[in-house]
């Protein structure tokens, strides 16, 4: 009876997982919305602003993993849509120390923006900008040539400017001339 005993006590050690290792947590536990609410909203003394003023109030958890360390490290990757439909993802650190009443970031959140425009679509540009002053000028030109009128310097404002990424740039320009 001891000899069984011993030999399931054997078997139970081997198959521990290994303290301090990183585990998958599906992204919908609700054990993860309040680290992801602390790194959505966090301002430390560097930064007043948080990654929702940044990024948009909508955000969600699309991956997660957790580590037991002096504390719980959760490594969150988060997906904000901002209110004109832009997207930022960003992965950030979050250690929860329970005994400490402690939740914060640990370390700089890494974010990028992804380019959400449909494909074909055209989008609202700043129309002050050098690259629409740029085209502006082109298509006054371009008109000079075609016919007899005489535009030349004589753009007054860039009323309105889209932009369509294509193999190239279009653009659809409102100009006062």
């Amino acid at each position: 009876m001891i000899l069984i005993l011993f030999t399931l006590a054997i078997g139970l050690v081997s198959c521990q997982i290994r303290p301090g290792g990183m585990t998958n947590m599906d992204p919908k536990n609700p054990m993860l919305q309040k680290p992801a609410r602390v790194a959505a909203t966090y301002k430390d003394n560097q930064n007043s602003v948080s990654l929702s003023d940044r990024y948009g109030q909508d955000y969600e958890i699309i991956a997660a993993l957790k580590q037991v360390v002096a504390g719980v490290l959760y490594n969150l990757t988060l997906k904000f849509t901002s209110a004109d439909n832009n997207v930022t993802i960003c992965d950030v650190a979050v250690l929860e120390q329970s005994w400490m009443q402690y939740i914060g970031l640990n370390g700089t959140p890494n974010c990028h923006t992804l380019n959400q425009q449909r494909i074909g679509g055209y989008r609202n540009v700043d129309s002050s900008s050098p690259e629409i002053k740029a085209a502006a000028a082109f298509a006054v030109d371009a008109i000079n040539k075609q016919s007899n009128s005489l535009y030349r310097n004589m753009l007054i404002e860039v009323v309105s400017a889209q932009q369509q990424v294509v193999a190239g740039t279009n653009y659809k320009l409102v100009l006062s001339v």
